[in-house]
């Protein structure tokens, strides 16, 4: 198997010192992931209409790409049994004591997404937001999500769209070209910067913008059928310059999320009997 170690590395490197979604505050406390929760939520307020949390009740969920852990504790506050995976040492940490601290319980593993460390058909859903876009290697991924899925199992996946507003207007052309960081710091070291900490040359993560048709395509070629998808997230500051014009006229400048929005999600299903 043939993996990208250069974006391993810049992955740790990136997450080990800018945790995903982190916040100020004492990470030790309970207030400090559940000001996390709000802030992201609060942000994402779609996020609870299309991921299936509550379905879960006494059956294995998987995280693929953990974080602080905020989006399978939603899996666990709902009464599911929580595993999750990820290469970043922080991440684990940061996981595992943000269930601890709400009295949940979730088996936590330092492990390449490319080669789930689990045994075939152990999962009821397999739950993946804002990762696979950080790995150069999908297809092996999804490969592997759809081996440790039960047969009729269901997969959750959210990547960064390419048409969105955010990456053709705030990335490409306001950032990219009127500030030239395009030109200073190429293609692959812009997208690096959409993460939080990331200057796209001495911290510079890998990234890969999917549209609709190609996340679609990956997910058929793994075995999956999709059940629903869409485009989610669109905010007035995406349209750059723009801004203010969209903010005084969202209603119908809102009407973009539905293709242009900032994420790509599906939800889908490996074929066989549940």
């Amino acid at each position: 198997m043939n993996i990208d170690p250069n974006a391993r590395e810049q992955a740790r490197l990136q997450w080990n010192t800018t945790p995903c979604g982190r916040v100020e505050g004492d990470d030790h406390t309970l207030e400090y992931f559940l000001d996390i929760e709000r802030e992201r939520y609060a942000q994402q307020t779609w996020m609870h209409g299309i991921v299936p949390f509550g379905e879960y009740c006494g059956k294995n969920v998987l995280e693929v790409g953990c974080g602080h852990g905020t989006d399978l504790a939603q899996f666990g506050g709902h009464g599911a049994e929580c595993f999750a995976i990820d290469i970043t040492e922080r991440h684990l940490e940061l996981t595992r004591r943000n269930f601890a601290l709400r009295g949940l319980r979730v088996d936590a593993r330092e492990c390449d997404a490319t080669a789930i460390c689990f045994a075939n058909s152990t999962f009821d859903c397999v739950y993946s937001f804002g990762v696979v876009h950080h790995i150069p290697e999908p297809a092996q991924v999804l490969d592997e999500v759809h081996r440790v899925l039960k047969p009729g199992g269901a997969f959750f996946i959210g990547v960064y769209n390419k048409w969105s507003i955010f990456h053709v207007f705030s990335k490409l052309l306001a950032q990219g070209i009127l500030r030239r960081d395009l030109f200073r710091i190429g293609y692959k070291g812009l997208l690096a910067t959409i993460e939080c900490g990331a200057d796209g040359v001495n911290i510079k993560p890998y990234v890969k913008l999917y549209s609709t048709r190609e996340l679609l395509a990956m997910l058929g070629r793994a075995g999956f059928s999709v059940v629903r998808h869409g485009t989610v997230q669109l905010e007035p500051g995406h349209f750059s310059r723009l801004a203010g014009v969209a903010a005084r006229h969202w209603d119908v400048f809102k009407k973009c999320e539905q293709r242009f929005g900032w994420y790509v999600w599906a939800l889908a299903q490996k074929q066989g009997a549940v």
